[in-house]
């Protein structure tokens, strides 16, 4: 398994909205990439719920799931900054 994380503290969303503490992780299997899990704990993570569930379902990799856009701005971005994480840094 392989994950990424992204802190809160760099989402324009969360610092808007008073309390940007917190992170996302996405955790994808090493070999396929195809995302298995996501984590997440802060100020309205529940909002990332049914992306997450989608991608799982879905059987989204995390290079299909970094292509994907997330406006800003939005929790959601978090998501995408922490397959593209994996993507870019290990």
């Amino acid at each position: 398994m392989r994950t990424g994380n992204s802190p809160l503290a760099i989402n324009a969303k969360a610092r808007a909205s008073g309390d940007p503490t917190g992170f996302v992780k996405v955790v994808a299997e090493k070999k396929s990439g195809r995302i298995v899990g996501v984590q997440g704990i802060g100020h309205h993570v529940t909002a990332l719920a049914a992306e997450a569930a989608l991608a799982i379902q879905q059987g989204l990799t995390v290079e299909a799931f970094g292509k994907t856009i997330h406006p800003h701005p939005t929790l959601s971005e978090s998501l995408h900054e922490a397959t593209e994480k994996m993507l870019y840094h290990g």
